[in-house]
């Protein structure tokens, strides 16, 4: 069986390269180009020590390995499959899709352009807009998804554009070429609730949405202010007056330069994307939270960078203290093309003085290609 699938992905592979050479053959010909396949690769090669709920430990490991096709199917439809590698409990490495959807471009709206509409299992609303400005999701999930409130992807449809005309050439080669237009952005979506790999157990869809602004587009271009909400029940079995609400409410202040980014953010709400944060006694009772992260990288000359950040997170349930603080920092050398090695030291404070302080020292290489 395992030569079969091994087979199997060696005959995709080769079908795919014939057809992208095809395809060019086909440009440079005059005839009409589509489909045109890209790939792309990205790994996250960690060593970690450190102490986790007071049991030490030390591992190599493979945190993170995705493996992306894009095909540009017509003019306005393209498609986009990503596998995502990773360990399972057992230790065993598993493979799962992140993401399979096809995505129309409806072109501009007058002055909202670029829209697009993503259906299958899609980026939901904001955690791709994140890490597009918080570039270092190599030593670990942004704040929120680390914290347990919600993933990146889930099945659904997304519908994304933005304010305007793109700012200039020079702004998006020197700091980022990344959701440029010159105003702002936004996104807006609906889901199953549970994450691109959880089942759903409920009927209840999860509706999402997120503005950013430009207010000083000429004179701070990368200076953004962005909003989140995220309405809708946590992914357990039952009726809607039977399972934990899920709230997100979220503001960030996101200013990006040449040399570097600074970030700050507060969260609020109640209940998480699992369903997992309920009273005990009333398992139909969200608990409640809020939280603040700052995150800052400065880049000394084209290789060398700095990075730091920290974390408040606030959840007191009737059944303990589940708060706590995280400060973080590193340094990390860029080979060229973003392939980066990061030294980067994490720990984290629990407010219950009975918990033991988590900490963590690894090194990480981000892959890419």
């Amino acid at each position: 069986m395992k030569n079969s699938r091994s087979l199997g992905l060696l005959v995709f592979l080769l079908l795919a390269i014939v057809s992208q050479g095809s395809a060019q053959q086909a440009g440079a010909s005059g005839e009409d180009p589509f489909p045109q396949l890209s790939f792309e690769g990205l790994f996250y090669l960690t060593y970690q020590v450190g102490e986790e709920g007071g049991e030490d430990f030390s591992k190599f490991s493979v945190t993170r390995s995705y493996f992306t096709t894009r095909v540009k199917v017509l003019p306005n439809l393209s498609a986009r499959i990503t596998m995502d590698g990773h360990q399972d409990d057992t230790g065993d490495m598993k493979v799962r899709l992140k993401y399979a959807y096809a995505e129309y471009d409806f072109g501009d709206w007058g002055q909202f352009t670029k829209v697009g509409l993503e259906g299958g299992i899609v980026h939901m609303v904001w955690l791709d807009f994140e890490e597009h400005i918080n570039l270092y999701r190599m030593r670990d999930k942004m704040f929120m998804e680390r914290s347990d409130l919600f993933n990146s992807a889930d099945f659904g449809l997304t519908l994304a554009g933005g304010f305007g005309e793109d700012l200039s050439e020079e702004y998006q080669t020197e700091v980022s070429h990344y959701y440029p237009a010159k105003y702002g952005s936004w996104a807006i979506g609906v889901y199953n609730g549970g994450g691109y790999h959880g089942e759903e157990k409920n009927e209840n869809k999860s509706v999402q949405g997120r503005v950013t602004l430009r207010p000083l587009p000429d004179a701070l271009p990368g200076f953004q202010l962005s909003a989140l909400a995220i309405m809708g029940e946590g992914n357990q079995d039952g009726e809607p007056e039977e399972t934990p609400d899920l709230r997100v409410y979220n503001l960030m202040a996101s200013y990006q330069f040449p040399n570097g980014t600074v970030t700050g953010q507060y969260v609020t709400g109640e209940g998480n994307q699992k369903g997992s944060w309920y009273e005990l006694d009333e398992p139909s009772l969200a608990q409640e939270y809020d939280g603040l992260s700052f995150f800052g990288e400065y880049r000394v000359g084209p290789h060398w960078r700095v990075l730091g950040g920290y974390d408040d997170f606030n959840r007191t349930p009737a059944n303990g203290d589940l708060s706590f603080t995280r400060i973080h920092g590193g340094i990390g050398y860029d080979f060229g093309g973003s392939n980066i090695l990061l030294f980067d030291l994490d720990r984290r404070n629990w407010d219950d003085s009975d918990l033991e302080t988590d900490t963590r020292f690894q090194a990480v290489m981000q892959v890419k290609f």
